[in-house]
């Protein structure tokens, strides 16, 4: 967690704001909760990368892939190796941070539509709905 100073060093008020609900939303949640959060912020990662790149804004995709790349390698840790599904989970892991990686050398629209959609798909399989 940034403290202080930290703060002051990020970017914009906006990027302020979003590092200190992160940081909350983190700080006070359980397994459950952790792991819909990683979910959601790959899926918003994703959104953003996409977008980023049908305007033209190339840093903004490169923040947005390395945003996905982040909440994959924490779905990652997060998972339970001895769970039945582990060993399929990792190699879905492991297959999407390789796409991701790729597409910040040369981005590929429909692998990430692709990958947003899976977990989408897995997320709502573990979780139902969002709840608005």
């Amino acid at each position: 967690m940034r403290t202080g100073t930290d703060m002051l060093a990020l970017a914009t008020p906006k990027a302020a704001y979003r590092r200190v609900e992160r940081d909350a939303a983190i700080l006070g949640s359980d397994a459950r909760a952790l792991s819909l959060y990683c979910f959601d912020e790959l899926e918003t990662s994703l959104a953003s990368a996409l977008h980023a790149n049908r305007t033209g804004a190339y840093a903004r995709r490169g923040t947005a892939l390395s945003g996905a790349i982040g909440a994959i390698s924490a779905l990652r840790t997060g998972t339970d190796p001895g769970h039945a599904l582990a060993a399929a989970m990792h190699a879905l892991f492991d297959a999407a941070d390789r796409s991701l990686r790729a597409s910040m050398v040369d981005f590929r629209p429909l692998s990430l539509e692709a990958i947003r959609q899976d977990f989408t798909e897995i997320r709502l399989a573990m979780f139902g709905a969002r709840q608005i």
